[in-house]
């Protein structure tokens, strides 16, 4: 009985990848995107000279749903550049760059009827994001940012919200409000959250050398403060390090989790090997108001994957969190850890449990650490190889990992399948052979194994695209007049 138990789960792990339909397109310079569940492949019929532009919409076997021809898009194919997309303002918005950094927007929403077509934009003032700065979040027909401005008296920060004015022009704003922070004492202000009545504001102050930190949230009609929250109590020296965040429907209880830290941790310092990590979970109701608050431990099990031991210090971003029917708070983060060149290297992904009890929460037994076979798969030593890599500039502290994002990631998408075993969707950028490369880890039999889904040149321009929780969609310009997508389920 026990080998028949194994081998229907082996079978299971075996089958954990495959491919299902393929499909070409005659098209040249080609790209895919996808949006709102809707999958597009559009590129031009020509590899020189005059040529039409198609975008075709295709359905969950990769057949045509519906297509269209856009004439007189280009004299001369040669002159144009490869194509991209986005869903800036919740219209599917294709860019056509040509060598004289000029671009062709191909703008719709839904359906092809409300199709626009607009020429000659500048590349340099595209959408017009240098108006906003780095910190930009987009909301319907909203952008937010935060920006600052230096005096002799030290940083004021500003939350700036401004509102599109056409869509059927390249993107241009106007300014709807500014909401001026504190004069003095801002160290960092974060966009966290973006509603219809709410935009939300992760903020850390220094005041007499001690670190609060709050979350503002401010009308997003009007600009004015709806409340503050502080996360760290008036007694505590500790920094709260938000993660992320959920409105729970049936109480309109507001639902925080993120990492409690030492308040020398917000200290530019050398790597401390970490034992534990504690996670801070947090209710306030819909006016702000704290009305419960846990912390837990969370132990760290480290693996050497090199000779000589190091100290390593890990840091969790929770990115996502949600509640069950049965009431269980389901939280996901990925794991950094210390490494070389002061950066953190991505090294796994954890699910967290949080079971009610009569007192409040209760975190299934976890722990947290790094998995070699994932380190493995994308680890180099070369310092210019950016693969997994956040690097903070010099100065900085460990908050600037939470807020940042790898240069290249390597996970694409993160899951627990039906069996609860965890499975990861991978890409690594080789420098070297100047590929791509996309690959799944799982667990087959007791021990994690790597398998290579496709790996393709960088000059075919591949693409993948993540659709829904089992399936993702691989393109590349697999000739001059041919672009080849592949489905997958996983």
């Amino acid at each position: 009985m026990k080998n028949k138990l194994s081998s229907v789960v082996f079978l299971i792990l075996l089958t954990v990848c495959y491919r299902g339909q393929v499909r070409t397109f005659r098209l040249a310079k080609a790209s895919s995107f996808s949006y709102r569940n809707d999958f597009y492949v559009f590129g031009f019929t020509k590899e020189t000279g005059a040529a039409e532009f198609i975008i075709y919409k295709i359905n969950n076997n990769l057949g045509t749903a519906d297509s269209l021809v856009i004439k007189n898009t280009t004299s001369d194919v040669k002159t144009q550049l490869q194509t991209s997309a986005d869903s800036l303002h919740n219209f599917v918005n294709i860019y056509l760059y040509r060598n004289d950094k000029k671009v062709t927007i191909m703008r719709f929403a839904k359906s092809f009827k409300d199709f626009r077509k607009i020429e000659n934009v500048e590349a340099a003032r595209l959408n017009n994001r240098e108006m906003f700065g780095e910190a930009i979040s987009y909301f319907k027909d909203r952008v937010y940012s935060i920006s600052t401005q230096k005096d002799s008296t030290g940083v004021q920060f500003y939350l700036n919200c401004y509102s599109l004015i056409s869509p059927d022009k390249n993107f241009d704003y106007h300014k709807k409000w500014q909401f001026p922070f504190e004069r003095k004492n801002i160290l960092t202000a974060r966009i966290i959250e973006t509603t219809e009545s709410f935009v939300a504001v992760f903020v850390n102050v220094i005041v007499a050398g001690n670190n609060t930190q709050w979350i503002l949230r401010i009308n997003s009609a009007t600009g004015e403060l709806i409340k503050g929250t502080r996360l760290n109590a008036k007694e505590e020296h500790s920094f709260y390090q938000y993660g992320c965040s959920f409105t729970d429907a049936s109480n309109k209880n507001i639902v925080v989790a993120g990492i409690k830290h030492p308040a020398a941790a917000l200290t530019p310092r050398a790597p401390v090997t970490n034992t534990n990590i504690t996670v801070f979970l947090m209710l306030t109701d819909s006016f702000g108001q704290v009305i419960h608050k846990q912390n837990f431990q969370v132990p760290v099990r480290h693996t050497e994957t090199g000779s000589v031991k190091v100290k390593t210090d890990y840091i969790l971003k929770p990115f996502s969190l949600g509640k069950l029917k049965d009431g269980k708070i389901i939280m996901h983060a990925d794991v950094y850890h210390s490494g070389n060149y002061r950066c953190y290297y991505y090294c796994s992904s954890n699910v967290f449990e949080f079971i009610p009890g009569e007192d409040g929460y209760l975190l299934k037994k976890s722990e947290t650490g790094n998995l070699p076979q994932l380190e493995n798969y994308y680890y180099s030593p070369d310092k210019n190889d950016l693969n997994g890599r956040i690097c903070p500039p010099a100065g900085e502290n460990r908050e600037f990992v939470f807020s940042a994002d790898p240069v290249l990631p390597v996970k694409l998408k993160f899951k627990v399948d039906e069996n609860g075993l965890p499975v990861w969707l991978l890409t690594k950028s080789n420098t070297t052979k100047k590929t791509i490369n996309y690959s799944i880890l799982a667990i087959e039999g007791k021990s994690f194994k790597l398998k290579l889904i496709e790996e393709i040149e960088k000059k075919k321009d591949p693409a993948i695209i993540i659709q829904g929780s089992n399936n993702f969609i691989t393109g590349s310009q697999s000739g001059e007049l041919e672009y080849t997508v592949k489905i997958y389920s996983w």
